[in-house]
């Protein structure tokens, strides 16, 4: 095996293992009883693990009301992590 091919199954397993800590830290967001909306350091957190925005349901989209609750929140930087969570999350699924 050369070592171009080493390196690069050595990214995917760690590819995998992050998936596997994120989507074990998201499990631990959703399950928990906590309002995740009290603070604006957990709203922050749970936006870009979880997401506050639902497309499916427009009346079920929080992400307006966190952005007015928060003003000092960086709503574009928050969709953006929470963005590329969700795409590493389906390109390692995609494989």
């Amino acid at each position: 095996m050369s070592a171009w091919q080493e390196r690069a199954e050595r990214a995917e397993a760690a590819a995998d293992r992050l998936a596997e800590v994120l989507d074990a830290l998201s499990h631990s967001f959703a399950c928990d009883p906590r309002d995740w909306a009290v603070s604006s350091r957990d709203a922050w957190r749970y936006g870009v693990v979880c997401g506050w925005g639902d497309t499916d349901d427009p009346e079920c989209d929080a992400l307006p009301e966190i952005a007015s609750m928060y003003p000092l929140i960086d709503i574009e930087r928050m969709e953006y992590l929470h963005a590329a969570r969700a795409f590493h999350a389906s390109t390692v699924a995609q494989r």
